[in-house]
């Protein structure tokens, strides 16, 4: 009698702060967001924190399993590490990709100025007036284009500037989660217990299983499958002698976390832009591209994401459609292993409800 009553009364103060939550988000939206968008902004190095470890998690337990050594150790030398390649990256790269940058988008100004001109000795017959207003345009849009992005990219750096502090906080504490990774998973799932008994947890914490095993096979195979790629897309643009090439390979080293879509967008800038200087050249650039992309799909994909996703081109499309309507960016980023998430419980509840049919048959 008395465990029923706490029930309820358990039961009555759970709606009642739901029904006082809801009432509050109505009456004061504004201000119930506000007071959430701040709280965001105090836990965002706690967010990039947890986004580190959980990309760098998986490569040092690999690496405690196969060189018997203390975590500790391996997490000190892969900071070690990072912290070095970031450093040559600072010194070496950053520096030739600004100047690089800041050419190309100089360029391209002069390239809407100058194609008009140039077009202007042609005769076009009737259609003269038709295509020098559309070119004139098209040059007009090309040179606010370059000028905002390169407002863009000044904003970005400042932007960059202003969150720095929370990326060094973020790293400090990514080290004490991956230190402590033992200890508090322990405390998880002692968390998980004290709301919900360890038989109804158990198929919780299998999900969870295979939630990390997709989340953490894609995030640390993407990363480095773009950053492979972006390399070998800069060595051919170097040999093919293009210019720009480390900036080309830059953009096609960032679009290529964007599954499906994002090497055919990272093409555009390299072709377009070797196009307007050397359109044989561009051919080139073109056919080098399609023959990344082919590497990229048969042997660099398979070999750093293994099929842990296990979704066919149709439903990656949609998958990526519907993030992307949904979620911006961060869906189209997403899309893909939520879509094998989203397989895996269909799936499971597939299986469960083919069980339960069968159950009478045996009985």
């Amino acid at each position: 009698m008395l465990k029923e009553k706490r029930k309820f009364i358990e039961y009555v103060i759970v709606v009642c702060i739901a029904t006082f939550l809801t009432v509050w988000l109505i009456m004061d939206r504004a201000g119930v967001m506000s007071i959430f968008s701040k709280f965001l902004n105090v836990l965002t190095p706690f967010f990039i924190g947890f986004a580190i470890a959980y990309i760098l998690n998986q490569p040092i337990t690999k690496l405690e399993k196969r060189f018997k050594i203390k975590r500790i150790y391996v997490i000190l030398i892969t900071y070690l590490a990072l912290l070095l390649i970031l450093t040559i990256f600072s010194v070496s790269l950053v520096p030739k990709i600004y100047d690089n940058g800041s050419k190309l988008i100089s360029d391209i100004s002069k390239w809407g100025e100058q194609i008009p001109a140039q077009l202007q000795s042609y005769d076009f017959g009737a259609y003269d007036t038709i295509i020098y207003d559309n070119l004139s345009k098209g040059a007009e849009l090309l040179s606010k284009f370059s000028n905002l992005l390169l407002t863009n990219i000044i904003e970005g750096l400042v932007g960059f500037a202003l969150v720095f502090f929370n990326i060094i906080l973020g790293i400090i504490i990514s080290i004490y989660m991956l230190a402590d990774k033992d200890s508090l998973k322990k405390s998880f799932t002692q968390l998980i217990h004290a709301f919900i008994s360890k038989k109804k947890a158990s198929p919780f914490f299998d999900f969870l299983g295979d939630v990390n095993n997709v989340f953490s096979h894609f995030l640390t195979g993407l990363i480095v499958e773009a950053f492979i790629i972006g390399i070998l897309a800069f060595v051919g643009f170097s040999i093919l002698g293009v210019k720009y090439a480390i900036v080309l390979g830059f953009i096609i080293c960032l679009t290529n976390v964007i599954p499906y879509f994002g090497p055919f967008i990272g093409a555009v800038p390299a072709i377009l832009t070797t196009f307007m200087y050397d359109p044989v050249k561009a051919l080139w650039v073109a056919i080098f591209i399609v023959i990344l992309q082919q590497v990229d799909g048969s042997i660099v994909g398979p070999k750093v994401m293994g099929n842990y996703i296990g979704l066919k081109p149709i439903w990656i499309i949609l998958s990526i459609s519907i993030g992307g309507g949904f979620g911006g960016l961060l869906g189209i980023l997403l899309a893909i292993p939520l879509g094998a998430i989203a397989k895996i419980l269909i799936m499971k509840f597939i299986e469960k409800r083919e069980a339960h049919q069968k159950m009478p048959q045996q009985g």
